[in-house]
């Protein structure tokens, strides 16, 4: 077996207890002769950034921005100019295709939690469906309101049922198998649909159908894409009229978030909603083939199905081997 070498590159500074030439940590460099060489894979791989998780792009231009937009804050900003600003921000994107014309309201979300919870305890009569390998706030909230939940993958759509999914899907950064299957059962049953879009600003060549009939909902939010996530800002848009706590607060008091609304509002000014793809895209194709990954429709996500076995272990996500690669990104 050939052994594997050290990464050393004869900068050995050390910040944090790492080293930013190697990217190790000092007790991986006191130890690395000891090591066996699948430990040494091990640390090369975490050494490089790479994280199970699904972290946003910390770009220093959007984090500059926000410090000088928080220097003269103007808490006046209107409801309607905060949906106009983030419809047409979404809309504008040449990297993917969204259309939301059918959809004649929407309200300040926090985060896309809040759409997320709103969804699940309005249909809290139906069995809610999502796939096991997406967003686990799904199963988390259906737990704590005690309401019915079965997975996507355990069986066809049913009348009684809802469904929320993400798009790009969460699983595997691109799109839920039989997504299209998924939604003409929907279609057929008048099972009420929300398309999840958190990674939109983060996702390249999407197409977002959200014509179809089935489909009442669409949440996005900035936490991904210019990592506001403490902030806690988002949307949701419905084909119908929601009377429920993100509407309330707005509609009898214009109350909602307006500090984080007039962040975003000046931040999608500056930034387009094709910012990230357009800055980092050739840096993410470049760091997928150095290491053996797959590249994703999510700039921040890549599939190491190619990896070694141990390797794969270590990111194995559900049914996926998925690896986060925005500390890379911006190193």
């Amino acid at each position: 077996m050939i052994e594997v070498e050290s990464p050393c590159i004869n900068v050995c500074k050390i910040e944090n207890d790492v080293c930013i030439g190697c990217g190790r940590t000092l007790e991986e460099i006191a130890h690395w002769t000891s090591m066996s060489n699948e430990e040494r894979r091990i640390s090369m791989v975490q050494s490089k950034g790479f994280t199970k998780g699904s972290e946003p792009i910390y770009d220093s231009e959007i984090i500059n921005s926000v410090n000088n937009i928080v220097k003269s804050i103007d808490w006046n900003v209107a409801h309607k100019d905060y949906v106009q600003a983030y419809t047409t921000w979404l809309e504008q994107s040449t990297h993917n295709k969204i259309n939301l014309s059918d959809f004649k309201y929407a309200n300040f979300s926090y985060g896309t939690t809040t759409a997320f919870a709103e969804f699940i305890s309005r249909h809290h009569t139906r069995t809610v469906r999502f796939s096991r390998d997406d967003f686990l706030l799904s199963k988390i909230l259906c737990t704590s309101y005690n309401i019915k939940y079965r997975f996507i993958e355990d069986g066809d759509i049913a009348k009684n049922d809802c469904v929320i999914v993400s798009l790009p899907f969460t699983g595997n950064g691109t799109k839920l198998p039989n997504l299209d299957s998924i939604l003409d059962q929907c279609d057929e049953l008048d099972v009420p649909v929300m398309i999840d879009g958190a990674y939109f600003g983060i996702g390249k060549d999407v197409s977002y159908e959200l014509d179809r009939e089935c489909i009442k909902e669409f949440t996005t939010s900035h936490s991904k894409n210019f990592a506001l996530q403490n902030l806690r800002i988002g949307i949701r848009y419905s084909k119908d009229f929601i009377d429920d706590a993100l509407n309330v607060p707005v509609s009898m008091a214009d109350c909602y978030n307006k500090l984080g609304a007039y962040i975003a509002v000046e931040l999608m000014k500056q930034y387009s909603s094709d910012y990230i793809i357009d800055k980092y895209w050739k840096r993410y194709l470049s760091i997928c083939e150095d290491n053996n990954l797959t590249p994703t429709n999510t700039i921040t996500l890549a599939r190491g199905d190619n990896l070694d076995a141990d390797i794969r272990e270590m990111f194995t996500r559900g049914n996926y081997v998925r690896l986060c690669v925005s500390k890379p990104l911006t190193i």
